[in-house]
Order: C-alpha cells, then structure tokens, then sequence
C-alpha cells in the first residue's frame, strides 16, 4: 500500500524549496535530474514522512521508501528529531542504487517506534535521473472505506474555480492512477449564481445555486447536498474557492484516512495555509479561540527551511481549523449538527469549537491563499465583532460583559488610531445587533442585513490615482517583507501617554503609504493614511479629533446597553443555538 508520494512540483512558481533542496540538481517535466557530484535532500515540508504522526494517528506500522531512478546514487535515509526545538539528524542506513535504466528500488523497511519523521539525501555518483518516490507499507492493514464529499462555496470567481476543477480532474477525478481515484465527490455551491456548468460539470463534479447567504451558506449547502446524496460521503472537505489546490493534498488526506485507528475516527484534518504573495510562507496551521482574540498556529513560517519543516511535525492545540482547508467526518456533523448562519467569518471557528480540540495536520496537505491582512476588512468590521460575541456567548460561559466591553474598546481604538470612522459605526451596531439577542438572528433577513452594511463602508480607488500624491511613489505600494523598526521603552511611553500622537502636531511627512492591517503605532502623529491592499486597491483617510471624541461618546452608550442587556442575551443563545444547527431550520433558511 502506498501511503505518501514524492513530490518534485507543485502549482505555484518558486516553491522548489518546499519538495527539493540540493546542489548541480534541477527539475523537468517533474522529473529530478542530478549532475554527477550534485546531491539532492527531501526532508522538506512535501517529502519528509511523519513517523511520529504515522504512528500516532494510523494502524502503520512499518514503511518502506523506494525510489524511482536510471544512474547511480547514494541513498541515505535519515531520521529527524526534536530536542529543545532544535533538529538533531541521526542517519539509519545508506543504500547504492545503480540502473541504467528506469528502475523502481525499494529499501529497507523501517519501524515506526520512534518520535522523529524521516527523510532521503541523494547523492549522485553518476548523473542521476529521479522519476517518482514514495513511502510504502507491507503491513496488513485493514484499510476502512473513504469517501470524500469536497464542498466548494464560490462567488462569482470563476477563473479560480475553473483552475482548480481542472487540477482536481486531471490529478484524481480522471486519474486511475491517484491513490483516491473513485473515491472524492465535489459539490460546487454557487452564491452567485453565475457559473456555467457545462464548462466545469462531470460525472464527480456538480453545480448548485443557492442563494448568496455567505461562505457558511455555500459550505453548508453543500454539506446537505452531499449528505442526502447517492456516494455515501463519510468526510466532508472545505476548501475556499479563491485558493489554490494541489491534488497531491487531497491525496494525502484520504489515504490518511484510510488507515485511522478507531479512536480518532472522530477527528477532523486540517492544512497548512500558504501565502500567494510569498508562496513557502506559512502564516495559518490551525489556531487557539482565546476569547475571539484568535492565537494562530504556525504564523509567518517559511516552509522551505528544513529545521521549519520538520520541527512543524510536532503538534499544537488547535480550537479550529480555517475552511480554506478542512476535513470533518460526518461523525462530527451527526453528533454536532451544521454549522451557525453567520454568514462569514468565524464560522469554521464555531465550528471547530465543538470538536473540542480533536484536529489533525499533515505535512504537503496545504493550500494557498492570500494571507488576511492583505484586503481592507470592509464588512468583515461588522462580522468580527458579531460573530465571536456570539461564539463567546455559547461557548464560553465565563465570558462576561466586563470581557466584551473591553474587547468593543480595542477594536474601537484600533479603528480610531488607524482614522478609519466608518468601521467604528460597523463595530458598535455589530455590538447593538448581538445585544438584540436571539429571537433576532433567527430569524435575521441575511440579504437585507448586508445591504444595510455597504452604506458604512469605504470605496477604493485605484493606488496609481495617488502616485505623486504627497511625494508617493511606486516603490511605496511595495509593503509585504518591510519590517518596522522596533520602538524605545520611551517612545512606546510617549505614543501610549499621547493616543498615538492624535494631540501632538502632525508629521511635516503629512502622509503614511501602509499595508492594510498595519499596528497603529506605525501611523504616530501622521495626518493622513493611504492604505493599498494586494489588489492595489487604496484607501485615503485623514485624521479628525472630532471623529476621535464621537467615537468614544458612542462607544459609552453602547456599553451602557451591554451592561443591561449581555447576561440575558448570552443565556438565551446558550439555551436555543441548537435550534440553528438543524437541518429543518437550514432547509428553510437555503430557501430548499
């Protein structure tokens, strides 16, 4: 049994690093071609094997690496472990594979006992052509039936989806050769409406409209269609529409599965979040509630160094795992149920919530998608503040109306020091809204809601309308990788003591070219704020001390309803959200 392939590409440009390192080595057509002398590594973050988890997670008890190859090289096969969070390497043995032509070698067995994961060195003793590799088990396993319901919600993102579907086709769908071939299911839910279906549908891919109710109600929309469908889906596979997949993912993912021990059957499977802008940087592998001030797992980590790669096999609590990339077991939704219609975000850490830290993460099982702080938050202003008010109020019962005033503070403030008004009026009607308690939001019109909304937020302009603005330049919209000089003791004094300059005089340098989520403290004492997203979509904003104490005067009255109103309204979510996490209150909220 095959139980994990070699990767030597993936979709994305300079990712090398994250399949191969080496020296005289180079790839084409997916193939490894090392010069004489050359020496190739993979215990990189596709091609090291997880021992530790391995055995962990799954019935294997042994595996076996071979090596597709024509020439002579060394094999030296190596185990990696983890002491004080420094990679120590220990190598098991070294094998000579000598072939004039194509030849499969397989080597020696190896037992999976110990806490480490496992990678190869070649080194070539004649030029060297690598065809293929992969980890193999003789054990006798009883591998448990698969089948993977893949559940995509889209809005009118075509091009994206179009990409991936082809990927999705050629890698398993129409592939006997995949490990998973037969075995995945994909269900498209279209928000917009505005798919066509006979450029994308086939016999394993479906298209569905439904109504724009958010990501929640496209991933659950088709969650419903795959659950009373005829391929008996035993997990249910969210992945965002706007990232990109790698089939060698979904692969990993189901074999995985096949060989689960019993006990954690249960036990949903999550993947390592990718940037598109800087595609070996991890910045999400999984994350910690905390109240909704969320603690991110494996942030701002680059996967192409091997010690990152390796030391990233050794697990943290997770709360949640992003839908960008998520396997739940239909285990979880029949005990469970569906998840809360709360449009957008935060939805997957609801969600998460109830699997009570049961969650899984594998090496090479990732997508790529753009990292959040690179879009203006618009509406999400509203959401992220709703939302985990409501996550707090069911989940966390020993989160008071002290805790929410406080948190409604911080994202108060932070709107205030980045001059950014508009958001604030989203933050406090998110906070009336919650208070509004749950009769409310069930029976919330969604569409109405988020019409409601557009009226506070910004429009964008293009950046290159402000090129010559102020002195700005085109190296100015270049933001991602600059790192801020770190503030003196005093000068966090002073910025702290000062609200962040608003009573100092302004900057002669009157405006600040900045990414979208920068730290406030980044924008002291300048008068104005132009920020530029990943699309290089920009926004102007100045600062008003009028709109700084107005802001503050609503946020009294606000707090002032919390103090009235939070305890009730939490018991009344804590008694009724099951109610929202029917399928009869799905049906009819989907219009089905």
């Amino acid at each position: 049994m095959i139980l994990q392939k070699m990767v030597f590409t993936t979709p994305m440009e300079k990712t090398n690093e994250l399949c191969f390192q080496g020296e005289k080595v180079s790839v084409v057509d997916e193939t490894l071609f090392i010069e004489k002398g050359g020496k190739v590594q993979l215990n990189t973050f596709y091609n090291l094997f997880s021992m530790k988890k391995w055995t962990k997670y799954t019935k294997v008890s042994s595996v076996i690496p071979a090596i597709e190859c024509c020439g002579k090289c060394q094999i030296n096969v190596f185990e990696y472990h983890n002491h004080d969070d420094k990679v120590k390497q220990k190598k098991i043995y070294s094998e000579i594979l000598d072939s004039d032509a194509r030849k499969v070698f397989e080597l020696k067995e190896i037992a999976l006992l110990g806490d480490a994961v496992l990678g190869l060195e070649i080194i070539a003793l004649e030029s060297t052509h690598i065809y293929s590799g992969y980890y193999k088990t003789d054990s006798d396993i009883a591998s448990r039936e698969v089948q993977l319901g893949i559940c995509i919600c889209t809005f009118k993102r075509e091009e994206f989806v179009e990409r991936n579907m082809k990927a999705m086709t050629e890698g398993i769908l129409k592939n006997p050769e995949a490990l998973s071939y037969g075995h995945v299911q994909i269900i498209i839910s279209d928000n917009a409406q505005s798919l066509q279906p006979e450029e994308i549908e086939n016999d394993e891919i479906t298209i569905v409209k439904n109504r724009n109710l958010g990501g929640v109600g496209g991933f659950t929309r088709a969650m419903i269609e795959h659950l009373h469908g005829e391929n008996n889906i035993t997990h249910f596979l969210l992945m965002d529409d706007d990232a990109t997949i790698d089939p060698e993912a979904v692969e990993r993912t189901y074999r995985f599965l096949t060989v689960l021990k019993p006990e954690y059957y249960d036990y949903l499977m999550g993947g390592s979040l990718i940037r598109k802008d800087s595609s070996v940087i991890q910045y999400e592998r999984g994350a910690v509630w905390n109240n909704g001030q969320l603690l991110i797992n494996g942030c701002d980590i680059n996967l192409g160094i091997t010690e990152n790669a390796v030391l990233s096999e050794w697990e943290n609590f997770s709360d949640y795992a992003a839908w960008c990339y998520c396997c739940i077991p239909k285990e979880h939704i029949t005990k469970n149920g569906l998840p809360l219609p709360i449009f957008i975000h935060m939805d997957d850490a609801e969600y998460g919530l109830r699997a009570e830290g049961k969650f899984m993460f594998l090496n090479g099982v990732c997508v790529w998608h753009d990292a959040y702080g690179c879009k203006m938050p618009g509406t999400m202003e509203y959401y992220d503040v709703r939302n985990p008010a409501i996550v707090n109020a069911i989940h966390r019962p020993d989160y008071t109306a002290k805790d929410f005033k406080v948190f409604l503070l911080k994202q108060v403030s932070r709107n205030v020091g980045k001059y950014r008004y508009q958001y604030i009026d989203m933050n406090l009607k998110a906070a009336v809204d919650f208070l509004r308690g749950f009769d409310w939001f069930y029976h919330l019109d969604t569409l109405k809601l988020q019409g409601e909304l557009s009226k506070y937020n910004y429009q964008m302009d293009d950046a290159e309308k402000y090129l010559g603005y102020e002195g700005i330049e085109e190296s100015d919209f270049d933001w991602y990788g600059v790192k801020v000089k770190e503030d003196s003791k005093w000068m966090k004094i002073l910025k702290s003591l000062s609200v962040n300059g608003y009573f100092l005089p302004a900057k002669k340098q009157k405006i600040k070219v900045s990414r979208p989520d920068p730290p406030v403290f980044e924008l002291f004492r300048y008068k104005e704020v132009l920020y530029v997203d990943a699309n290089r979509k920009a926004l102007h904003v100045k600062r008003s001390l009028w709109q700084f104490v107005g802001a503050y005067v609503k946020l009294f009255k606000v707090c002032r309803i919390i103090d009235k109103r939070y305890a009730q309204v939490c018991e009344e979510y804590r008694e009724k959200y099951h109610l929202l996490t029917e399928e009869t209150f799905w049906n009819d909220y989907l219009g089905l």
